[in-house]
């Protein structure tokens, strides 16, 4: 009963602290959502090229968050042991490809160069939207925490019978 007790204690700080990051992560690109669309909206902003520079930043900003929200759908379906995942035969450098491609716009901001390198076509069996989603978790991290970085290289590769993609910036890093 203690053990119980303890492992319920545990995950119900798991779960409230999941729900305060979600919260944090969601309401930082609602704000610059609001912010930009504000500005535009009282007329503040009279240059179209500035113009257009909000409402790509409004634009990327929604995409970051419709990806966040994906990601937390995702997270509840495999809670509950629903299928959350569509595999089909795709090319995984270009599906990383593709989620690299959406955030260039991003990394220019921060003035970062993102780079792909990918080994040819690499043909699997894989949700290209989880893959999607997890390319774009990495670069969202390698943007946060290694700021002052002038590159962000993500490297696809396959290692005999396994794949392999790694995002390689200058940030603190991860223990192993």
């Amino acid at each position: 009963v203690v053990r119980a007790s303890i492992s319920e204690r545990r995950l119900a700080t798991l779960k409230s602290d999941f729900v305060a990051n979600v919260s944090h992560e969601l309401k930082t690109p609602l704000a610059s959502v609001r912010m930009f669309g504000e500005m535009l909206l009282t007329g503040r902003v009279r240059n179209d090229d500035k113009r257009r520079e909000y409402l790509q930043i409004i634009v990327g900003e929604s995409e970051r968050l419709t990806s966040l929200i994906d990601n937390v759908l995702d997270f509840a379906k495999v809670e509950r042991g629903m299928e959350a995942y569509s595999f089909a035969e795709a090319d995984l450098a270009e599906v990383v490809t593709r989620a690299v491609e959406s955030q260039r716009y991003r990394a220019g901001r921060a003035d970062i160069e993102l780079r792909v390198v990918a080994e040819g076509p690499i043909p699997g069996r894989f949700d290209s939207r989880a893959i999607e989603l997890a390319v774009v978790n990495l670069l969202d991290n390698a943007f946060k925490y290694a700021q002052d970085t002038p590159y962000v290289e993500v490297q696809v590769a396959q290692r005999e019978r396994q794949v392999e993609v790694v995002v390689v910036d200058e940030g603190p890093g991860l223990d192993d």
